[in-house]
């Protein structure tokens, strides 16, 4: 289907399935219905990582997704962890998926037996609808990003666990990497130390679940050497409880840019990765054209198995243009607000 349906409003999907032959006729099935599978995960960790890589509009999960951790837990994790909507499937009814509550998966998250194409469907409309209604603030956080985004300073937003659920395109260019690799890493550590100046150590600053202060000479994983002051504050939910974080680094007296020394090679590094991009691009593009090609000329079982894989391949270069795209406005964004220049 060349275009999703009004009902599937072009939804992206996240497949998390043990077995290949299973996640390949469920993608296939979706992407008839109109939506577009972003990818697949064989494990429960795999799962967590693509779902907060790719933020799809809803992750699908086998009962039988293997560990580390169940795949209830899997599930809540990526609900409410990652703030994404699931619906769990499974051949027979598991008890181990309940109970219902604020804790729990809801019987509509559950799809049990056989579905057709209908039920697939409604159940994920449905999940997608029940959660955008418990989180009405998703408009409030679109506009506090679409903000992040012309403030000069380092801005980021964490789940519980303190992994980065959004950085601002300021923040990516001091850290000198695309924002789609920082997106799922542990923050301290990557964009915040392990420490501050005196040697307190910033996990534990985190588990206290308190605003702190922190000041720091350096984003580790850019090995930009800048001093900034760091703010962060936990984010409560209606109970009360730490939901996430909102952390925003500032820079002290002059020391917001990276300094001379360091333009040139954050420069450097990003065109590097603009032209390594492209050339992956068209090398992996042309040959699977032909293989297309050739594919018609097969029986119908082995041409839709091929043409499948050639889908999946082509939404992995979508996403590795999507890297192209932002390493070029990161560049740009550099050059006009930074002054930085080759």
């Amino acid at each position: 289907m060349d275009s999703p349906s009004d009902t599937t409003e072009g939804h992206t999907v996240l497949l998390a399935d043990p077995d290949p032959l299973t996640a390949a006729t469920l993608s296939l099935r979706l992407q008839e219905l109109g939506y577009a599978v972003v990818g697949a995960a064989a494990k429960s960790d795999g799962a967590l990582a693509a779902a907060a890589a790719f933020r799809p509009d809803v992750v699908i999960i086998s009962a039988d997704l293997p560990g580390p951790g169940s795949p209830r837990e899997t599930a809540l994790g990526i609900r409410d962890g990652l703030g994404i909507p699931v619906l769990v499937t499974a051949a027979h009814p598991v008890d181990t998926l309940s109970p219902d509550g604020e804790e729990g998966l809801s019987p509509q998250e559950i799809l049990v037996g056989l579905f057709g194409p209908d039920d697939l469907t409604a159940a994920i409309e449905a999940v997608i609808a029940r959660h955008r209604a418990r989180h009405p603030c998703r408009e409030w956080v679109e506009a506090f990003r679409q903000a992040a985004e012309i403030v000069p300073g380092f801005i980021m937003l964490l789940g519980t666990d303190r992994h980065i659920r959004f950085v601002n395109l300021s923040g990516a260019a001091m850290a000198g990497r695309p924002r789609d690799a920082l997106i799922g890493l542990d923050a301290v550590g990557t964009a915040l130390p392990l420490s501050d100046r005196d040697g307190g150590d910033l996990r534990r600053r985190f588990d206290e679940e308190q605003e702190f202060h922190v000041a720091a000479d350096c984003i580790p994983i850019g090995r930009c050497r800048f001093s900034l002051r760091w703010t962060c504050q936990p984010v409560r939910d209606g109970r009360g409880c730490c939901a996430g974080w909102v952390c925003s680094g500032t820079g002290e007296g002059d020391g917001a840019s990276p300094d001379a020394s360091l333009q040139a090679e954050i420069l450097l590094r990003f065109e590097k990765n603009m032209e390594q991009l492209a050339i992956l691009n068209d090398r992996i593009r042309n040959p699977l054209q032909v293989i297309a090609a050739f594919a018609e000329f097969a029986d119908d079982d082995i041409r839709d198995k091929i043409l499948l894989q050639v889908k999946a391949i082509n939404e992995t270069v979508r996403q590795l243009d999507k890297g192209w795209l932002e390493s070029a406005t990161i560049r740009e964004y550099l050059r006009k607000h930074h002054r930085m220049a080759l």
